[in-house]
């Protein structure tokens, strides 16, 4: 990759650092974080499977060409992808309990990676350097019948696959050459200094495997990587740069350490947002994780390594990061971020500066749903596909917590600032009557819903949420009404037709 001369000067003047003090820098990452690059070949056969199979996260269209491109048909491919679908489906979900949760926290919060079933699933193929290595870690982990099921589906693949992969040496070559570049310590040194930010303890010990994977399409953009415990899997487009996706990897370790050290969803730190007394400060929270990752990988980091390509992506539209409310929002935080980062602030100390950085990433669109809607309860959704799609069209899911209409008025009461949004069709108000109370609905808001016309009525809670209460006389009209409200272009209280 061609570098500009400030991009040369950082790297000389890196190098240029006395031996006795880059040694102890190094020390000082090592005790902290040590990241491994590998490319390995169970982890590239399970994406292709994966993605073949259909992954959100993957583009599954690109690597179904590729695959056409360089395997004959078979027409039973299609069977063992489909079995490979029931056996993600089946090992996903939470697998332990977690009694170190948070559940005093304001807001729902996750369980624990490490607590995650499809965490646990996707370790079998990215902590292996070959299939008898996953097949023996299947056998413990997985149930007899699914271990047999799991070997058919990949013996498949794998014989189907190997023949193409020297022609993908390009991987593994990236891999070797990736950690020995001066930008790669600059690339630790930024991970070191986050960690602090994040709350990551001087004595912790994370260990990092970043997996290289083939990508589908020659073309990558922003880079598209996975992530599970402290493992990640970064696709590789072919005739890579030498930093090629260095960002995404500072970016996909931050949500690392960021679950580590603990400190986004802390009872501090969730304090010290919500005594900023804006109704933003949940809304903030929903865009905190990927925001703080994206300022870091993308902005701090990137700053460093490539000042020329950092200043042309800082005034591109969503260059940061593709879904635009995450990219705005990045990147107004950018300062004080980097400043917090230099100065060894904590998180909790610029909370407020986080919340105020809200504000002004949605001047005057800070109170509409698409802003507020990052982090709430949605009753219902999980599997009524058909009834959400024009609404998640509209304001895409990001932080989002299911419940049942029995369970919501439960939520929201264990979860003092949550946000919710319930839709109602008629025959929900008899199992909504019973929670009026909760929900502090007043004789004349209850007549109103009662009415059944089409709109929204907008409850402020006491403790910094909103309860938003959507309703119609029946499901296609509510599909409507639901998308309606998600374009609103202000919240104001009580009732709004639609």
């Amino acid at each position: 990759m061609r570098q500009t001369i400030a991009t040369l000067l950082a790297v000389l003047l890196l190098a240029a650092q006395p031996h006795a003090a880059r040694a102890a820098d190094a020390q000082k990452r090592t005790s902290r974080i040590t990241i491994v690059y590998d490319a390995s070949y169970a982890a590239n056969l399970y994406w292709l499977v994966n993605a073949l199979a259909g992954y959100e996260h993957a583009d599954s269209a690109a690597y179904r060409a590729w695959w056409q491109a360089h395997t004959r048909p078979d027409p039973a491919d299609e069977t063992h992808l489909a079995t490979f679908r029931a056996l993600r489906d089946t090992y996903r979900g939470q697998y332990l309990d977690s009694p170190d949760a948070a559940t005093d926290s304001p807001i729902p919060v996750p369980p624990p990676h490490d607590a995650d079933l499809a965490t646990k699933f996707s370790a079998l193929f990215m902590t292996s350097r070959t299939m008898d290595e996953v097949y023996g870690k299947a056998e413990v982990l997985l149930r007899d019948r699914d271990v047999t099921r799991l070997l058919q589906v990949f013996r498949h693949f794998d014989r189907r696959f190997s023949p193409s992969w020297p022609s993908l040496s390009y991987v593994a070559d990236h891999a070797k050459r990736f950690p020995s570049q001066p930008m790669t310590r600059v690339l630790e040194d930024t991970l070191d200094r986050a960690a602090e930010l994040l709350g990551v303890a001087p004595d912790a010990s994370i260990s990092v495997r970043v997996v290289f994977a083939f990508a589908g399409s020659r073309k990558v953009l922003h880079g598209n990587a996975f992530g599970g415990g402290t493992n990640l899997l970064v696709e590789i487009p072919k005739d890579p740069d030498p930093l090629c996706q260095a960002d995404v990897v500072v970016h996909e370790v931050c949500h690392m350490l960021d679950r580590e050290g603990g400190a986004r969803e802390s009872k501090a730190f969730m304090n010290a947002m919500l005594s900023t007394g804006l109704p933003s400060a949940i809304p903030a929270l929903g865009l905190m994780s990927e925001g703080l990752a994206t300022a870091i990988g993308q902005g701090v980091f990137q700053e460093r390594t490539d000042p020329e390509q950092f200043g042309k992506r800082l005034t591109t539209p969503r260059s940061f990061y593709m879904d635009d409310a995450i990219d705005r929002y990045a990147k107004t935080i950018l300062p004080v971020v980097k400043t917090a980062i230099e100065e060894k602030r904590s998180l909790v100390s610029i909370a407020p500066e986080l919340v105020a950085g809200f504000e002004r990433a949605f001047a005057g669109h800070a109170l509409t749903p698409l802003a507020m809607l990052n982090n709430y309860v949605l009753v219902g959704g999980r599997r009524d596909t058909e009834l959400f799609a024009p609404y998640f069209e509209v304001v895409p899911p990001r932080s989002l917590w299911h419940t049942s209409m029995a369970e919501a008025a439960g939520m929201l009461k264990r979860y003092a600032a949550a946000t919710a949004v319930i839709p109602l069709l008629p025959e929900d108000l008899k199992l909504l009557e019973a929670d009026r109370q909760a929900l502090d609905l007043t004789d004349d808001e209850w007549a109103t819903l009662r009415d059944g016309r089409c709109g929204v009525l907008t409850k402020k809670r006491q403790f910094n949420g909103f309860v938003f209460l959507v309703q119609a006389p029946d499901r296609q009209k509510l599909r409507d009404t639901l998308a309606k409200f998600g374009r609103m272009p202000r919240l104001q209280p009580g009732w709004t037709t639609l």
